[in-house]
C-alpha cells in the first residue's frame, strides 16, 4: 500500500487479473488500484480493505466504467468492492 500526498492510496492485488478487464490507462500496472482516501468514500473503502486483509479476507474489486483511471492517470480507480466470506 502506497499513500500519496494528494489523498490516493494505491494498492496491489495478488492474483493475476483477466487482460480484458483493464483499461487501456492501466494496462502498465494491471495489479495496481487506486482509491480516494481524501473523501467519505475513500475513507470508507479504505477501512473495508484493510479490516479485510487483517481478517485474511479476499475482495473482489470492481473499476469505474467510463472515467476508469480517475484518480491516478496510469491505475485503475476502485468503483466498490465486495469482501468474499
Amino acid at each position: 500500500m502506497l499513500p500519496l500526498a494528494n489523498g490516493i492510496v494505491l494498492f496491489y492485488i495478488e492474483t493475476p487479473r483477466s487482460t480484458t478487464n483493464i483499461p487501456t490507462c492501466g494496462t502498465g500496472e494491471p495489479s495496481r488500484w487506486a482509491l480516494r482516501a481524501n473523501t467519505l468514500n475513500g475513507q470508507s473503502q479504505l477501512f473495508v480493505l484493510l479490516k479485510a486483509y487483517s481478517m485474511g479476507k479476499r475482495i473482489t474489486i470492481y473499476g469505474l466504467s467510463g472515467d476508469s483511471c480517475s484518480a491516478r492517470a496510469d491505475t485503475e480507480t476502485v468503483d466498490y468492492f465486495v469482501t468474499e466470506n
